[in-house]
């Protein structure tokens, strides 16, 4: 089971073929948003050019109907707290958006698919697939 991050919505949107083929390959029931990706992306739908909005909209509007929109609960929050400890411990560091990505990933038992692997590279336990390679 997989979470999208939003490098990924967004290239699929583009038109990348591998993204895309392994849209196309997956159950819709093995796929996963979350309410942060949703975040980052609609802030950048409201970025792009007007021209571009309005299809942008339409796009996460409907891959967001179609897919299951998980939220940052409890078991997130906790983990994600955990882990921000612990990274400044270690003097690394992700960003919060990031980490709240991955703290669901890890609370829900999924894997990341991103091609932003260097972003979650110092999670421990997190699974990472890049699909456009």
């Amino acid at each position: 089971m997989y979470l999208l991050d939003t490098n990924i919505l967004s290239l699929n949107f583009r038109g990348n073929p591998q993204v895309g083929n392994n849209l196309r390959n997956k159950s819709s029931f093995s796929l996963f948003l979350c309410s942060i990706v949703l975040s980052e992306a609609y802030f950048g739908i409201y970025n792009s050019p007007p021209a571009k909005e309005s299809a942008l909209l339409e796009y996460y509007d409907a891959i967001s109907s179609s897919l299951t929109v998980l939220d940052f609960d409890l078991a997130s929050a906790k983990i994600y707290s955990k882990l921000k400890f612990n990274l400044k411990k270690t003097g690394e560091t992700v960003q919060d958006f990031d980490l709240m990505i991955a703290s669901i990933c890890l609370a829900k038992d999924l894997i990341l698919v991103t091609n932003n692997t260097k972003h979650f590279q110092n999670i421990p336990d997190l699974k990472l697939q890049d699909w456009t390679k």
